[in-house]
């Protein structure tokens, strides 16, 4: 009944009443005929233009009754009380509704995942979409935005949400449509409501479906889910655009209170234009602020599993060896975390290509080749870029200016003013840039532009200076580290720089980098990525090592300060063995020899065990060692008396407690590198009991809830010694492993991964799980075979085998331990010590 006094003030008023100012005109047409007054936020509200919880008050109904010529709200209810009788029943309507819905929505998902990161990402399932759904149909609220910056899988997103919305129990009598917002454009110019156009779209004529499902939602058959992709992509003017975003949150805010949901899809910048062009947002979840990240997203980005399932899908299938994100760099594992670069990779490592990209910066580089400089506007872009960058670089800043100081070079505001305007709005669009509103002490307002990806705008800058300096020296490197001495800019700059004079085989320019001070030295080697750029090419590596060994400051940070155990075993194996040919000191001698050692037992080689012993005394490390060559020593006296099978091994293990106490009491900072390198030893020698109880005494309250890369390392380790000690596993702690994984210190990941994932193969196949026991196997010893770890080869077959056992696979374990007694047999030990 509410629905014909709306009808008939129209009829009335002589036009709809669709925005604000119409309802500030009926305000005064009320008042001139009735005497009454009614606010223009009343009937907002009254008209669905502004969100409410509760129904029109009676004196409204009167008023608006009086307005229509009746004497009263009871007198406008008696005089058309008389039954309206509709064609065809809501039953009908559904079931054509529904079939129509099916054909266009199919035949849009067709379109919409040719090319690019949606058919990249169409068949991958993303573990938010189902919290997505859950979250917006166990609320009161009718829409939900999915919003991201390009390239984002916005778009393989919504798909994923369709199909598996439809694969729902207890759907198959709902209506879901799935449009691109492009076709929104057909009903601009319309005289009629976006909801009526709905239903025109779907073959039905417009028998006030909304309006009589209002009436009596018990009477709807299922829901109605509406599912608009890229609000940011529709062509017409803003004018238009606008009218069409406020058209869909009018309709939102006038569905009825339950059964009716709508997704849409759109980058930051237009979403920011709808919820400008809308009345109210109350009918729209996950609005807060703190949902969206700097670029501009309020959804998650891939997860290390659903990469690798695009990676299974794409690059598994051409080459004849695996590739597990685990064996990218940590840094360019983070980078694929974002499907348009994940893309880009995928499109660029083909067999035929001979520039692969294999570290962060290959990708960054290759991002703005293909963003900036083959796109659109590409002189306009490298402009607008330049000029942040250059600016930005005086006042030491990482990225970010004044609006104004750019608008000042460039007419970025002035749409009619050339191509400057269009290069903005796209670099905003993608998520290059953003736009931040900063408030001074003298509360006075401030628009920044930032570029929004820390490694793109090292990148420029180094660009920046290389074409400033016509080329790269070691001058160049020194004018770097004397501009950012004090800026934590510093080592990312020099290693980017290293890593582009490395790819263009400067030798003579790399051999001289160790002439810089201790000062940036110290952050360059903050971590492993300059050893990684050494290991990446055989030939140059063999030229640099050999160099590098005989320069005193090279030893100190190269050489004395290896931990990255990912290498040990393969890449990095050259290190040790250089530096103990060089070096002629007992404390440089046991050094290389230790790391040595540790390789050769990853790689099922103990002819070293004896003489290790020897050169040892089973004594404790030099004090000169750092925490990292600590721990491996007491790992490798461990292996060494567990190989030899000497009466010594429990008096090394209580040496061990007794030099914890006495060097990392207190809460010495190092302590956790030192309980990570020893770990391959204590579990190795089937320390498994003294392990778990060693790491639960050190983790304390800390294993159930970990802070640091290293304390969820130790986690997993002390998780895997107690199922080895105990034979039990504990499920709560079995479902964060998988978590836990995501988060380990880069120079142990490979390790740490193999243990993992092993150890959730083995309870995936105690719950019935097999596919995924398998799967899990399957990752972890391509990693180790990746690695060079032959040792953990036969333990994880070993464990398989035991496994299989356990639950009837006789005939499997049997292959199982073929397969580790003939890899015993070739590197002479006994597989059961293993």
């Amino acid at each position: 009944m509410i629905q014909q006094l709306k009808e008939n003030i129209e009829l009335k008023f002589g036009r709809k009443i669709s925005y604000h100012k119409d309802c500030r005109a009926l305000s005064e047409c009320i008042i001139s005929e009735t005497s009454h007054l009614l606010s223009s936020s009343t009937l907002r509200r009254f008209f669905g233009l502004l969100a409410t919880n509760s129904n029109p008050s009676r004196v409204t109904l009167d008023i608006l009754s009086t307005y229509c010529g009746y004497n009263s709200w009871d007198d406008f209810q008696l005089q058309n009380s008389h039954t309206i009788q509709y064609p065809d029943s809501i039953p009908s309507i559904w079931e054509t509704a529904k079939q129509r819905a099916k054909v266009i929505s199919k035949k849009n998902v067709r379109q919409l995942k040719k090319g690019g990161v949606t058919e990249m990402l169409a068949n991958v399932q993303r573990e938010f979409v189902n919290e997505l759904l859950t979250e917006l149909f166990s609320s009161t609220f009718h829409g939900i935005p999915i919003i991201a910056p390009g390239g984002y899988g916005k778009t393989a997103l919504l798909i994923n949400c369709y199909n598996d919305y439809n694969q729902l129990p207890n759907t198959k009598n709902d209506i879901v449509l799935l449009i691109p917002a492009t076709f929104l454009e057909n009903w601009v110019g319309k005289d009629f409501f976006i909801e009526n156009w709905l239903l025109t779209l779907l073959d039905i004529s417009s028998t006030a479906l909304f309006d009589r499902v209002k009436e009596k939602l018990e009477n709807i058959p299922g829901k109605f889910i509406l599912l608009i992709d890229a609000l940011d992509q529709l062509t017409i003017s803003s004018n238009k655009s606008g009218k069409i975003f406020e058209a869909i949150n009018l309709f939102i805010n006038n569905l009825p209170s339950k059964g009716f949901k709508v997704i849409v899809t759109s980058r930051y910048p237009a979403w920011v234009q709808f919820t400008k062009a809308s009345s109210s947002l109350d009918s729209w979840c996950r609005m807060s602020s703190n949902l969206f990240n700097s670029y501009g997203s309020n959804i998650p980005s891939l997860t290390f599993k659903e990469i690798q399932k695009v990676l299974d899908e794409t690059v598994n299938c051409k080459g004849q060896t695996r590739l597990t994100i685990e064996q990218l760099p940590q840094n360019l594992q983070q980078e694929l975390k974002y499907p348009y670069n994940l893309n880009l990779y995928i499109n660029t490592n083909q067999p035929t290509n001979k520039n692969k990209i294999s570290s962060k910066d290959d990708l960054i580089a290759e991002f703005v080749k293909n963003k900036v400089y083959q796109k659109q506007f590409s002189d306009e872009k490298a402009d607008i870029l330049d000029a942040i960058v250059s600016i930005s670089h005086k006042g030491k800043l990482v990225g970010i200016i004044k609006k104004n100081e750019l608008k000042a070079l460039y007419p970025i505001h002035l749409k009619l003013s050339g191509n400057y305007f269009s290069a903005y709005n796209q670099l905003l669009s993608f998520g290059i840039l953003g736009e931040q509103l900063i408030e001074n002490e003298y509360g006075l307002y401030t628009k920044k532009v930032y570029i929004t990806h820390r490694p793109l705008y090292e990148l420029l800058l180094v660009q920046m200076f290389i074409k400033e300096n016509d080329g790269i020296s070691i001058k160049l490197f020194k004018l770097i580290e004397e501009d950012y001495k004090n800026s934590d800019l510093l080592g990312n700059l020099i290693v980017l720089l290293y890593n582009i004079t490395y790819k263009m085989g400067l030798t003579s320019v790399l051999k001289q980098i160790f002439s810089l001070s201790d000062h940036t030295l110290k952050q360059v080697f903050a971590d492993n990525t300059m050893l990684q750029i050494i290991n990446s090419n055989e030939q140059t590596k063999n030229e640099l090592i050999l160099h590098y060994v005989t320069e005193p400051t090279a030893q100190k940070y190269l050489f004395e300060q290896f931990n990255d155990l990912n290498s040990i075993a393969s890449s990095s194996r050259m290190l040790p063995i250089c530096y103990l040919k060089q070096s002629k000191e007992e404390t440089g001698q046991l050094f290389a020899k230790t790391l040595i050692s540790l390789s050769d037992a990853y790689r099922l080689n103990f002819k070293w065990t004896n003489d290790f012993v020897q050169a040892t005394k089973n004594d404790d490390p030099p004090t000169e060692f750092n925490s990292f060559t600590k721990g491996t020593w007491f790992a490798c006296l461990l292996v060494a008396n567990y190989i030899d099978k000497t009466d010594l091994l429990n008096d090394v293990a209580d040496k061990i407690s007794s030099f914890t106490k006495v060097n990392y009491s207190n809460g010495i900072a190092n302590r956790p590198v030192f309980e990570l390198s020893l770990v391959f030893g204590m579990l190795f020698t089937k320390q498994h009991q003294h392990t778990y109880k060693r790491l639960e005494i050190y983790l304390g309250n800390r294993l159930k809830n970990p802070q640091t890369a290293e304390e969820h390392a130790l986690a997993i380790y002390c998780i895997y010694a107690k199922w080895r000690s105990t034979g039990k596993f504990e499920h709560d702690k079995m479902q964060k492993i998988e978590g836990y994984l995501t988060k380990v210190p880069e120079w142990i990941q490979i390790q740490t991964v193999i243990i993992g994932k092993g150890l959730m193969a083995v309870y995936s196949f105690t719950i019935g799980n097999m596919e995924i026991a398998y799967s899990l196997y399957r990752d972890a010893l391509e990693l180790s075979n990746f690695a060079g770890y032959k040792i953990f080869e036969i333990k994880l077959l070993k464990e398989l085998s035991e496994t299989l056992i356990t639950i009837g696979e006789h005939q499997n374990a049997k292959r199982c331990d073929q397969l580790i007694e003939s890899i015993a047999q070739s590197s002479n030990i006994d597989f059961r010590l293993i």
